[in-house]
């Protein structure tokens, strides 16, 4: 039963991730356009990608200090250890799985949907849709 538990706080986590960088992926194609967005923002890490996304949208910069961006970024890195795990040398193999059990325990679906929502909040479009498309045109012009 633990094995199984393990497995699915694993992959809630990962699930997660996935449904956060795609809405970014997706909001920032949407308003840059595709060309732009895969040359210019699709390779860079979510935190960077939702801050440059905020900073062209609103013309204003997200303080390195933003909730929304730290818990982007713990989530992000505690995914990474899951699916891109390191070698590291541990004295006692349970200190280690204590420690996962320990983050994973205080990961909740709550927790994860409430990071998500604040994502989308910083970057949902806005009422004004004349806003969203003319800044859309100047970075396009930008780029050209």
């Amino acid at each position: 039963a633990l094995h199984e538990y393990l497995f699915w706080r694993k992959n809630l986590i990962i699930w997660a991730c996935c449904a956060v960088e795609g809405f970014a992926n997706e909001a920032g194609v949407a308003w840059l356009g595709e060309t732009f967005f895969k040359d210019n923002l699709e390779r860079l890490d979510i935190h960077k990608k939702i801050a440059l996304l905020f900073a062209l949208k609103f013309g204003k910069r997200l303080p390195k200090s933003d909730a929304t961006l730290k818990q982007v970024i713990e989530l992000f890195q505690f995914r990474n250890r899951l699916v891109h795990p390191k070698t590291t040398s541990v004295k006692k193999k349970s200190d280690c799985d204590d420690n996962l059990r320990s983050k994973l325990d205080s990961v909740t679906p709550e927790s994860l949907r409430s990071v998500f929502r604040r994502v989308v909040a910083l970057l949902e479009p806005d009422d004004d849709d004349n806003a969203s498309d003319s800044a859309a045109s100047q970075v396009e012009g930008i780029h050209q």
